[in-house]
Parts: structure tokens; sequence; C-alpha cells
């Protein structure tokens, strides 16, 4: 089994021979497509049909998200799609309410993690890592999914409230329906 492959940084994602690379302003990331099962694009990312094709040739999936973290879409290679096993799992989960709030917390819980993480590796977040770390626990004793999303929404309130300090910019306010 492979591993897989994060992308946070903006660049174009290009395929040249049987090679797959990142190319930024500064330089190029090679990714060991050999080694990889799964690319997770979370920076500002161009590609084109060409390496789709390689990736898919390969096996490898390519998740994307958005520019505030949501998971918006995955490009599956043909394989993996062909019988409907993998469709008719994720409705079964869908339909079955205990299946469903378990997989939602999987994500919530590994999204916590990861932005606790992120925390724990600067200077000065100490508390605010400790408050992910509650909302954790009790993401795992929420029992609905509306309780799960409460209980998602704060802790990601509280780790945005960190990044004006990590990055120097500022988030502003967030608006809805319509988005400003």
């Amino acid at each position: 089994m492979g591993r897989n492959f994060y992308i946070f940084s903006s660049g174009t994602l290009k395929r040249k021979q049987n090679t797959v690379f990142l190319e930024k302003e500064d330089g190029k990331v090679f990714i060991p497509v050999e080694e990889v099962d799964q690319i997770f694009l979370l920076g500002q990312v161009s590609l084109n049909t060409p390496l789709l094709n390689f990736l898919a040739s390969k096996g490898i999936a390519l998740h994307t998200f958005n520019y505030y973290g949501f998971y918006t879409g995955t490009f599956y290679p043909r394989e993996t799609l062909l019988s409907g096993t993998l469709l008719v799992r994720q409705v079964s989960h869908y339909l079955e309410p205990e299946k469903r709030l378990e997989l939602a917390r999987k994500f919530v819980l590994a999204s916590f993690h990861n932005m606790k993480r992120n925390l724990e590796k600067r200077e000065g977040f100490g508390q605010e890592a400790e408050k992910l770390k509650q909302a954790a626990e009790k993401a795992k004793q929420d029992g609905e999914i509306p309780k799960l999303m409460l209980t998602e929404a704060y802790g990601r309130k509280i780790y945005y409230s960190c990044w004006e300090k990590i990055t120097g910019w500022e988030f502003g306010e967030r608006s809805l329906r319509p988005p400003r």
C-alpha cells in the first residue's frame, strides 16, 4: 500500500514522461508516483488532462480542497469505480445513521488532530491547542450529526482565531448567503 501526498503550496502540477512534479516559483517538488496512492491538493494548483490520464494509469486518486480547506471533489482512476462498490458503500454509510455519524466523527477528529498539531508546532498557542483537545473529546461523545457539526464549528473558530498571529494577515468576517 502506498502513501498519501499532501500539497499545500500553490503552483502547477505537471507530468513529464513518467514523472510528476509541482512547479513553484522557487523550484520543483517531485512526487514519487510509484509510492503514492492519493494526492491531496490544498493549495491553489493548476493541472491538465495529460496529468490526470497519467495519474489514472498509476491508480492515483487526486482530492481537491477549496481555499478554506473544505473538500470539493475527487478524481478517481476509472478502475476504482467500475463495479460501483465505492458508490454503494458511500450510500450505505449515508443511509445508516450510526455509520454516517461514525464516518463524520472520524473526519472531524482527524481535522482537529491536524489543527492541534499545527498549533503545537508554534509557540504561544498552548491554550488553543488544549481547547481543540477538549473539543475532540466532546466530538467523541456527540450522538447526532448536528451536535457534531456544532462541535466542529467551535473547533474551527478556535483554530482560525489563531491565524492572524500565525500568518500576519487578517481573515476579516465570514459572510454567508450570499457570500461577499
